[in-house]
């Protein structure tokens, strides 16, 4: 994944957040070059996001997640109900539960950040 090279407070000037909330997106293989542009997207504003396959996920992720985001295909296997915010990426026409909130193609990366701050841990309140 690209790194933004601009300094860490400039960033975190634009974000909500104390901390870059660390966020997972889970994608299938079909839907991962998504994930990669979403990831990218969400580090633009302020988060600390990385990609893995729906298969590896669970096996290859070793830290809390503070979010994961299953893109496209990509569905919880039930790994990941340790109190991250989980979040759904669809088509608008989809009908999914079971989630914290869904999110419909294309992505706002900034909404989403917004809709994340109102149930992660922030500065301003």
């Amino acid at each position: 994944m690209k790194r933004d090279h601009r300094a860490l407070s400039e960033v975190r000037e634009r974000s909500p957040f104390a901390i870059p909330p660390h966020i997972l997106v889970v994608a299938d293989t079909a839907d991962i070059g998504e994930a990669v542009e979403l990831a990218e997207a969400l580090d633009e504003c302020g988060a600390d996001a990385e990609v893995r396959l729906t298969a590896d996920a669970a096996a290859d992720f070793h830290g809390e997640a503070d979010a994961v985001i299953f893109a496209g295909a990509a569905g919880d296997s039930g790994v990941f109900r340790h109190g991250a915010v989980r979040v759904a990426v669809t088509d608008e026409r989809a009908s999914v539960s079971g989630y914290d909130f869904v999110v419909n193609r294309p992505v706002n990366p900034s909404a989403l950040m917004r809709r994340l701050g109102e149930r992660l841990p922030s500065v301003r309140h």
